[in-house]
């Protein structure tokens, strides 16, 4: 499956909770709940407390910390304090999908672990609902995989974006012309970087919620409407391979206008975003 387009932040305060009970067998027994019930999040290693930005004055680089945690790191943190089992989270190479895997830790005797109680947010931002793993040994880590994608990203089942564009916003101003034709300017020393792009070819299930296969699948409706300007998000750059961008949809490009490839053909739709760039990873 291909990598994400754009990861968007998580405020718990918007959304709800997120929270999940956990019970492990063997090795005493441990049990617990992980609760986030407050909070700036993404699942992204390192969140986004080191994003790179260019002052408008100087061109000079510096790091800003935009308030956004790991929310892998801090899920991690909860379930290893609680159990004695070694848990990792991230991305699942083969589908894409975010997983949780345990691991007996220095021969702990932990045989199964059980995930459950999933609250909806939980089960909204990672695509995880429930289920049990067993452990075979204490060398082997085993994952408990979502089944669909987090609401709070955008992937294509083509691969990529399509209609890259990348520009500078238009200052507000004025030239000053003097009569032997010198010229200077009242304009702003900065201005912002706009990213227009289109997500291609996406089937009709992904588009719009009310054809989606069941009430927890991800569609761009579903994302749109709980980001819109408000969350930050992770960009895929196209223009440098493993670099990635860092900004907001735009108040113009955050809402859902899919393109037909024909009018009477429905079957797969291309969609139309825009970005606000503030700095990149």
């Amino acid at each position: 499956m291909s990598a994400p387009l754009a990861i968007f932040g998580v405020d718990v305060s918007r959304y709800g909770t997120i929270s999940f009970d956990v019970v492990e067998t063997g090795g005493g027994g441990a049990s617990g709940t992980v609760t986030i019930s407050s909070g700036q999040w993404i699942a992204r290693s390192g969140g986004l407390a080191t994003v790179t930005v260019i002052d408008p004055i100087t061109s000079a680089e510096s790091t800003t910390n935009l308030g956004y945690g790991d929310l892998m790191a801090e899920i991690v943190s909860q379930l290893n304090a609680i159990g004695n089992a070694a848990y990792f989270m991230g991305y699942d190479i083969g589908t894409g999908y975010l997983r949780i895997s345990a691991q007996d830790a220095f021969t702990a005797g932990v045989t199964a672990v059980t995930y459950s109680n999933f609250s909806a947010e939980m089960s909204r931002v990672t695509g995880i609902d429930a289920g049990s793993v067993v452990l075979p040994d204490i060398f082997t880590a085993v994952p408990l995989l979502a089944t669909r994608d987090s609401w709070h990203l955008i992937r294509s089942d083509v691969g990529g974006w399509s209609e890259w564009s990348q520009s500078e916003s238009d200052i507000d101003g004025e030239d000053l012309r003097g009569a032997d034709g010198s010229t200077r300017g009242l304009v702003a020393i900065g201005t912002a970087t706009t990213v227009d792009a289109v997500v291609p070819l996406e089937p009709r299930a992904k588009i719009w919620s009310r054809d989606a296969s069941s009430a927890l699948a991800w569609t761009f409706q579903r994302t749109l409407s709980r980001v819109r300007t408000v969350e930050p998000c992770i960009i895929a750059n196209p223009d440098l391979t493993g670099s990635s961008m860092v900004g907001y949809l735009r108040a113009d490009s955050c809402t859902l206008r899919p393109r037909l490839m024909s009018a009477d053909y429905l079957a797969y739709q291309s969609v139309p975003l825009g970005f606000y760039v503030v700095g990149r990873l």
